[in-house]
């Protein structure tokens, strides 16, 4: 975003285009077709994270719920959807990485609803509101303070974490967690989100992100880069 020096401001179309063309080579067509900007209110970031992270860590992980299913052993998906800035930095810097990283701003806009970098579920599952930063020195040790409605998801969360630790079953809680079960298009996912900041709050989606991880298995089937996604 260039928000952060001396970062440049990368947020054109064409800035977005040889991204991918970077990333995917001759696929790049393809995958400019499947994740157009105007999916995502023109964000080439916000564009090529969900293109990037759907290839790499979101579908792959669909893909190894599906072979569980196919063995008989119950699984369940769940997608952390949630962005908190240290609020009390103009920066942002300390509680997601996104701030740091330079791919979200330092204060929760309409651009960070259902929004999360890498590790940002961890200090929900613990319950962390005082502790190191996930990205280390200068800002080894941030205050993230939970808002209400913040402390109310770690809760949620860490109920089901300890149950499935406890008992091989989340599914506790007033939002029900369906297993994974069925067509891709049909299997829930747990979404967990802050319904005050994300507009939604925690509920199973049916099918999420199934239609883009159609488009990356047809294209893994054909492509050159293959051997190197699970």
């Amino acid at each position: 975003l260039g928000l952060v020096a001396p970062d440049e401001n990368k947020t054109s179309p064409s800035d977005y285009e040889a991204a991918i063309v970077a990333a995917w080579g001759n696929d790049a067509p393809r995958v400019l077709e499947q994740y157009p900007l105007t999916r995502f209110h023109g964000s080439p970031q916000k564009a090529f994270l969900q293109a990037d992270a759907d290839a790499n860590v979101i579908c792959p992980s669909y893909e190894v719920l599906g072979y569980a299913q196919g063995a008989g052993v119950a699984a369940w998906a769940f997608e952390f959807a949630h962005y908190q800035p240290a609020r009390w930095r103009a920066d942002g810097f300390g509680c997601s990485n996104g701030a740091e990283l330079d791919v979200a701003p330092g204060k929760q806009t309409d651009y960070t609803r259902l929004f999360a970098t890498h590790g940002d579920d961890v200090k929900y599952v613990f319950g962390t509101e005082i502790g190191p930063d996930g990205l280390g020195p200068p800002n080894n040790r941030t205050i993230c303070t939970f808002t209400v409605g913040e402390r109310e998801l770690s809760r949620e969360i860490q109920m089901r974490w300890t149950a499935f630790a406890r008992t091989g079953n989340p599914e506790v809680g007033d939002a029900g967690w369906p297993p994974y079960h069925g067509l891709p298009g049909q299997a829930s996912t747990l979404l967990f989100a802050d319904l005050a900041t994300d507009d939604a709050g925690i509920a199973p989606k049916e099918g999420l992100h199934a239609g883009d991880c159609v488009f990356w298995q047809n294209l893994w089937r054909g492509s050159d880069n293959a051997a190197i996604v699970l």
